[in-house]
């Protein structure tokens, strides 16, 4: 921002007609710097001055609400997974099954 100030002084420093190339340089600086120095700080009162809240949590159900699952069941889930569960129980690997021991065997 300071370039545009420097480079109206230098080019009014040289005098002859260049010099109003140097006002509008200098004149375009000052007014970069005003803004800069206004946005900036602008932006610090609001930030010390009006700091935003935070954001509060949701309210918790009440305990006896009846819950909903987080998400819905996919739509292609596979079909055969009631048959494979099925197929485990006969053949006596489900879990605390009665079937065969594949260790003791």
């Amino acid at each position: 921002f300071q370039a545009w100030s420097i480079a109206g002084a230098v080019l009014a420093g040289t005098g002859g007609p260049i010099w109003l190339l140097g006002l509008l340089f200098t004149v375009c600086g000052a007014l970069i710097q005003y803004l800069a120095w206004t946005v900036g700080l602008g932006g610090v009162l609001l930030h010390k001055l009006a700091p935003m809240p935070a954001a509060a949590a949701p309210p918790l159900p009440p305990p006896d609400a009846p819950r909903r699952p987080p998400f819905e069941p996919l739509l292609f889930a596979d079909p055969h997974a009631e048959e494979d569960e099925k197929y485990a129980a006969a053949a006596g690997r489900n879990r605390g099954g009665d079937g065969p021991d594949p260790a003791a065997g």
